[in-house]
């Protein structure tokens, strides 16, 4: 009924969101999955209202269109924490945006004298990030840039898109074999994109200050930060947050960079991966 009445959806959750008892939320996820499941590409494109007052656009097929009906279902305590520690006039990295929540998050915390660069590749999650900052007048502190971070300059870089319509976040410079296996990637079909390194980006952009980032690239996490080591030792981030493993290549690059980790958000059954905290080891005097 939602699909054939479309003014009946917002309404309709709304009245769902009214309480968080579990028949409820149980209700609304039933309800808001089924509604998605005969949705149109076109008509899949909703606004979803976030706190403070921000909006985001997103496709409600896909993993983050649950912020339509739980305005912070998506990583929680990732987001708690960029609210307590970015500051006013801070600059962020949102690396591997998706379709630009913490974005969004963290250029509502900047404020008017931040500035927050957001890098992602694939055309339709740019589009809806544009979307995004156009509706939230943030055109002067956020700088979309369409391209993936990696170790070196590409102008024709192979990039696997995720060929599973509920999660676009599996896109990636390196395909997983698993992804592969299970059908939701074709390394046989590669989408050839732009690549740059920050340390390169960061020279040609006169990038001056960088207070934190966040880097969620789905396994090219390691490329990502070989291309940024100047930068991270000039520049020397309060804090990085990186989606990956304690013990992965990149977490132990990082190490080495002076950085000390810790799990902030685990996305794993044993604790081990998920979004861990990098900041600065303490220089003893």
């Amino acid at each position: 009924m939602l699909r054939w009445f479309p003014g009946l959806a917002r309404p309709a959750f709304r009245i769902l969101k009214t309480s968080d008892n579990r028949i409820f939320r149980s209700t609304r996820f039933r309800l808001f999955r089924a509604w998605t499941e005969g949705l149109s590409e076109e008509s899949a494109v909703q606004t979803a209202a976030l706190p403070n007052g921000l909006r985001l656009f997103v496709d409600v097929r896909d993993w983050c269109g649950l912020l339509f009906i739980e305005p912070r279902a998506v990583e929680p305590v990732t987001t708690e924490f960029l609210l307590k520690n970015l500051r006013k006039g801070d600059t962020f990295l949102d690396i591997g945006a998706n379709v630009g929540y913490l974005t969004m998050i963290a250029a509502d915390a900047v404020g008017e004298s931040g500035t927050v660069w957001c890098f992602e590749p694939n055309p339709k999650l740019v589009s809806l990030i544009a979307e995004s900052i156009r509706r939230n007048h943030f055109d002067t502190r956020i700088r979309l840039t369409p391209v993936a971070l990696s170790d070196a300059d590409h102008e024709a870089q192979p990039f696997y898109f995720s060929n599973n319509i509920s999660n676009s976040g599996l896109s990636s410079l390196v395909p997983s074999a698993d992804h592969i296996l299970s059908g939701q990637m074709d390394a046989a079909s590669p989408t050839l994109i732009r690549t740059t390194s920050l340390d390169q980006f960061a020279a040609s952009n006169r990038i001056e200050r960088l207070d934190a980032l966040k880097i969620d690239v789905e396994g090219a996490e390691e490329l990502v930060i070989n291309g940024m080591r100047n930068s991270l030792v000039r520049l020397r981030p309060r804090f990085i947050i990186c989606e990956t493993g304690l013990d992965s290549p990149a977490a132990r690059q990082l190490e080495t960079l002076g950085y000390e980790r810790h799990m902030l958000e685990p996305m794993s059954p044993d604790g081990n991966w998920g979004n861990i905290l990098f900041q600065p080891r303490a220089v003893n005097s």
